[in-house]
């Protein structure tokens, strides 16, 4: 059996429909796992150009800029992303622990 590669099969899914924000969105936070912000801040960016209503993805930028140190634009992408879904507590909780000083989260906090 091959090894599975999540990132390879993004990559191919993009190559056959390059209009899925959500392709870009998913590839990103993989590149962001393995440590390559730089890629994963570029399909962030391509996720946002595609679909500009997507809170998922304007979240995921925030929360690579929170990981990068770069607080104003975390805050400002966060920020558009709980406008974009109210509902979403992981962007309230990424921007609460910029807010809050503490590093960055990565799922919402349970009670």
């Amino acid at each position: 059996m091959s090894q599975l590669n999540p990132i390879s099969d993004f990559t191919e899914g993009i190559k056959r429909d390059p209009t899925t924000a959500a392709a870009f969105r998913d590839r990103g936070v993989l590149y962001l796992w393995d440590g390559d912000r730089g890629r994963a801040m570029a399909d962030f960016d391509t996720a946002i150009r595609i679909d500009p209503t997507d809170a998922d993805a304007y979240n995921n930028r925030g929360f690579a800029y929170l990981t990068a140190g770069n607080t104003q634009k975390a805050i400002s992408d966060l920020t558009e992303a709980i406008r974009l879904d109210p509902t979403s507590a992981l962007a309230y909780a990424n921007r609460g622990s910029r807010a809050a000083q503490r590093r960055p989260t990565i799922a919402p906090w349970r009670t």
